[in-house]
């Protein structure tokens, strides 16, 4: 379930979530292809029981996919101990961040790819901890189709806090789509077009939807693989260990 063959274009969309059963894998898969994206995180509930056919629903239509699971912690104990029982099942680990002290221990746990704020940021005014490693992520979705019938200046709102957080504490920003719904997904270029008009470099907010999710992932591959990551460097043997 590493999926270790190339990326096959430049954008990606790390959080489309596994339908309910029907065709709508096949729907995400054929919208991502014609949006253009390369890759795609696949968020699982648990470890597939047949990764294969899963990743051959998007390579048939020249997409590479990432499985990805969600975690949503009560407590920084349960956080620490979901991160041992799967970080090493998938290739993209986030964390759902409800309180200070989860946003404590995720954002410099190396075992957590990505942070985000479910329902309602923390606040912008808090601070990275030192040695912070992860990266926030933003839901598109939430400004499509806002949450808990919300009104969307109550969504443009909580996006605008969320990159707050990211610009005040110069993080990495990836930008997802976060719906199971093929038709909430938008082209990679619309999507940096919005963080751009929330107020992001042009860079990156391209970057956040090709080169950060990208090379997250090819990190974690090699991770996976038991090679180490240092300074560009390859070293085998490599892994995961407790932040």
């Amino acid at each position: 379930m590493r999926g270790d063959g190339p990326l096959m274009r430049s954008f990606a969309d790390l959080h489309v979530i596994l339908p309910g059963p029907g065709p709508g894998l096949s729907k995400i898969a054929e919208r991502a292809s014609l949006l253009g994206y390369g890759l795609i995180g696949l968020t699982l509930k648990d470890r597939p029981g047949d990764p294969g056919s899963l990743r051959r629903v998007f390579s048939d239509r020249g997409v590479d996919v990432a499985f990805r699971i969600d975690l949503s912690p009560r407590s920084r104990q349960e956080l620490l101990s979901l991160l041992r029982r799967h970080r090493d099942g998938f290739e993209v680990v986030s964390v759902n961040c409800t309180s200070r002290g989860i946003w404590d221990v995720a954002s410099r746990d190396k075992r957590v790819d990505l942070i985000f704020f479910g329902k309602g940021a923390i606040g912008p005014r808090i601070g990275l901890p030192r040695g912070a490693s992860a990266a926030l992520e933003v839901n598109i979705r939430e400004l499509i189709v806002p949450d808990g019938g919300r009104d969307r200046a109550y969504a443009l709102g909580k996006v605008k806090r969320d990159l707050e957080v990211a610009f005040r504490n110069g993080m990495r920003v990836v930008a997802s789509s976060g719906t199971d719904d093929p038709e909430l997904m938008r082209a990679p270029r619309e999507v940096a077009s919005l963080l751009k008009w929330f107020g992001m470099e042009p860079g990156d907010a391209l970057a956040s939807v090709s080169e950060t999710p990208i090379s997250l992932v090819q990190s974690n591959r090699m991770k996976l693989r038991g090679e180490g990551v240092c300074d560009g460097l390859r070293i085998v043997g490599g892994g995961w260990r407790d932040g």
